[in-house]
């Protein structure tokens, strides 16, 4: 074989690993950029979750605080719900008071009658 030949076969052989490495080194660059763009969504979705986060976190202190303001309003009715029955309880004992009284008036009042009648009666007697 002439060294013409050998140069020809070698440079063939070489010619093949070339393009057998640059079809390898596209394929690769094709991993690398699906990676780069796996890598830009996961980037995306990131930032999608963290500002729903962010959202959730402050839909609960809003949620938080209505509910404290809604417990303290409770709470203060509660109260007022108690003190409207203290003064309830205290009106019933004004009116049993004033009923006491108003007996006892009234019993005084029969016994002046009875009087009255007596000396009514001792009256017309004499």
């Amino acid at each position: 074989k002439s060294k013409f030949s050998l140069d020809a076969s070698a440079n063939d052989i070489l010619a093949e690993d070339e393009r057998e490495a640059l079809a390898l080194l596209q394929l690769q660059q094709q991993k690398v950029d699906e990676l780069q763009k796996a890598l830009e969504n996961a980037k995306a979705e990131i930032t999608n979750l963290t500002n729903e986060l962010a959202a959730l976190k402050k839909d609960r202190d809003t949620v938080t605080k209505d509910s404290t303001a809604m417990l303290k309003r409770l709470l203060e009715s509660e109260q007022e719900l108690r003190n409207i029955r203290e003064s309830g309880k205290d009106k019933d004992s004004q009116v049993n008071n004033y009923k006491d009284r108003y007996d006892a008036a009234n019993s005084k009042c029969d016994e002046y009658r009875d009087v009255i009648a007596q000396l009514q009666r001792e009256l017309e007697d004499r």
